[in-house]
């Protein structure tokens, strides 16, 4: 029975594995999509050549990024090899599945595929750097940060971080910006509650390293 028990674990952590690789995918395809029209301004010579930039950049990324934290590379039929080299041990599939959620919020937000994806890796960096200064889970804390560049000023208050209008009008001065919050469309709110998240969190950076070090 145990053994069985196992194997059946094992099928069915592969299982979820693809899916989430399915998932990760047709995620990429969609917000590379989005930004086919821009290719003449974004200097390329044709939309299909911008369209395989954007999503081999987004696509190498994503998987360096699952690398270093769990250990496990990801070719390009999706599967996982396991490198036995230093890393964060992290599971493979729980980081995938946050970095695609994490660019394709901020996608639907109005932002622009570029931006979207490094805001993935950037909010997916600093979620596990908090989990680890807060002693909390993973998925809780990337779960935040996934409300919070929406706009849901709770589920960041715990980390000391104020998204709320008047702390992003501030801001907004901060950064040499002379426009009113209210003003601003959903893409550069949610750019600026990412700013925020980013630069409210300093002291966390890099200490989920730190601390297995």
């Amino acid at each position: 029975m145990r053994a069985v028990k196992g194997v059946w674990s094992a099928v069915k952590s592969a299982m979820d594995f693809v899916e989430v690789y399915n998932y990760f995918d047709a995620s990429i395809d969609q917000i590379t999509q989005k930004a086919m029209g821009d290719w003449q301004e974004a200097g390329y010579d044709s939309a299909e050549s911008y369209y395989d930039s954007l999503y081999k950049g987004f696509s190498d990324n994503a998987k360096e990024l699952t690398r270093k934290m769990s250990g496990y590379s990801l070719n390009e039929e999706g599967q996982l090899t396991r490198e036995g080299t230093k890393n964060l041990g992290l599971d493979p599939k729980t980081m995938l599945n946050y970095q695609t959620q994490f660019a394709q919020l901020s996608s639907s937000m109005g932002v622009a595929s570029d931006y979207a994806m490094k805001m993935s890796q950037a909010l997916t960096e600093i979620g596990a750097d908090l989990a680890s200064v807060k002693n909390m889970e993973f998925q809780e804390v990337w779960d935040n940060m996934s409300s919070g560049i929406v706009g849901m000023s709770r589920a960041v208050d715990k980390y000391g971080i104020n998204i709320r209008n008047a702390a992003l009008q501030e801001k907004l001065y901060d950064l040499g910006i002379n426009a009113s919050i209210t003003k601003l469309g959903q893409e550069d709110k949610t750019l600026l509650r990412t700013i925020m998240i980013l630069d409210s969190s300093r002291e966390a950076w890099a200490d989920l390293s730190d601390t297995l070090d």
